[in-house]
């Protein structure tokens, strides 16, 4: 089964969900980027938006917590 192109993060974490019910944890988190995905990435399509200094911490502790959570995974896996 070929993935679907999003970035709707929320998406992507529900395939995980289908495979390992403790990827739920992570849906605040996924629920709280999206938004960034497009809002700032894509500054020249009218948007002119650019992140406080608040909303980047703010992004940046969620996308940790979604790393930490990845990378642990993977060493159980492994492991």
């Amino acid at each position: 089964m070929k993935p679907t192109k999003t970035h709707d993060l929320t998406s992507i974490l529900d395939s995980g969900i289908n495979i390992d019910l403790e990827f739920e944890v992570l849906y605040d988190a996924c629920e709280k980027l999206t938004p960034y995905v497009t809002i700032f990435r894509y500054m020249d399509t009218g948007y002119g938006l650019f992140p406080t200094h608040d909303i980047l911490e703010e992004a940046k502790t969620e996308a940790l917590e979604i790393l930490n959570f990845v990378k642990n995974k993977i060493i159980e896996i492994l492991d």
